[in-house]
């Protein structure tokens, strides 16, 4: 109970998984970028991008109980209740044909459209992690990009999920989702077997807790060593010099939002104002939009 209202009453506040995190405080674009790929070829590490560096580690489930006071409901209840509304309610929304007893696949399409999960969004491309650090950033604030050594969080999972890791993946069997969520504190890197358009070019991944009852970061607590978890700083004065670098890359609301939100959402980003006048004719007001037309006409 202490616990619980230490986390309530200072949510933003680290557990001791913060003496497992290396910082890397960046202050020139071209440093980022070296640092990137000489870690980007180890093809060990995942990332996560946050736009305020003072945030920790939360799942939306996390959040939501830190606002909750009924202490006689439990979070597996709510993620339980959670399944079965979504279950219900989503053949409305043209999502049919998944095994109700397939777990993760229903956790994964809930983070999609997002309903709160204990699932966590990584990446396997730091660029894509970039982009969310810094797509969003506000002025005068700190971004954060988080690197995490999927390998070594593998290597401390029990031999029990290590077995049952070689056989069933994606975790698909309600028997082995089960054996996981009952193996005691840990997180595990799970992706369900069908993954949608969004999740594969993002190259997106989760980590999964496997004791809900527990936090995220409490579940990552003792699971690294020391540089195992880094966490770059980035400020916002190269926050525009990194999204025309990102641009240029191919990395963009456009390309990892499939369709007319990732398109629209990409217009309203300065960067692309002086950009936009390469492709557009610069007209001074509607008088000459109409004559533009008309001309075509």
């Amino acid at each position: 109970m202490l616990a619980a209202i230490i986390q309530k009453r200072f949510p933003n506040q680290m557990s001791d998984l913060k003496q497992q995190i290396q910082t890397i405080e960046i202050k020139k674009t071209e440093d980022l970028f070296e640092k990137i790929n000489s870690y980007e070829g180890q093809n060990k590490w995942i990332f996560r991008g946050q736009k305020d560096y003072t945030w920790g580690l939360k799942t939306s489930l996390d959040r939501m109980f830190e606002e909750y006071t009924k202490t006689n409901i439990t979070k597996i209840n709510v993620e339980i209740a959670l399944i079965k509304r979504f279950q219900r309610e989503s053949h409305h929304y043209g999502i049919t044909n998944i095994d109700y007893l397939n777990i993760p696949e229903w956790l994964s399409i809930m983070q999609h459209y997002g309903s709160p999960t204990r699932l966590h969004d990584w990446t396997h491309s730091p660029w894509v992690g970039l982009f969310f650090a810094i797509i969003d950033l506000d002025k005068d604030k700190d971004a954060a990009l988080w690197m995490a050594d999927w390998e070594e969080i593998d290597s401390k999972a029990d031999d029990t999920l290590k077995t049952l890791y070689k056989k069933d993946y994606n975790v698909m069997a309600i028997d082995d989702f089960i054996a996981t969520v009952g193996s005691g504190d840990g997180v595990v890197k799970l992706n369900s077997f069908k993954q949608n358009q969004r999740q594969i070019i993002q190259q997106g991944t989760f980590l999964f807790p496997t004791n809900i009852d527990k936090t995220f970061e409490d579940n990552l607590d003792g699971k690294f060593t020391k540089g195992s978890l880094k966490k770059f700083k980035i400020p916002y004065s190269i926050k525009p010099e990194i999204i025309k670098k990102l641009y240029r890359m191919n990395i963009s609301f456009t390309t990892l939002y499939p369709g007319i939100e990732g398109f629209s959402r990409s217009l309203g980003y300065l960067h692309h104002i002086d950009g936009i006048f390469k492709l557009e004719a610069n007209i001074e007001d509607y008088e000459g939009y109409k004559m533009k037309f008309k001309d075509q006409n």
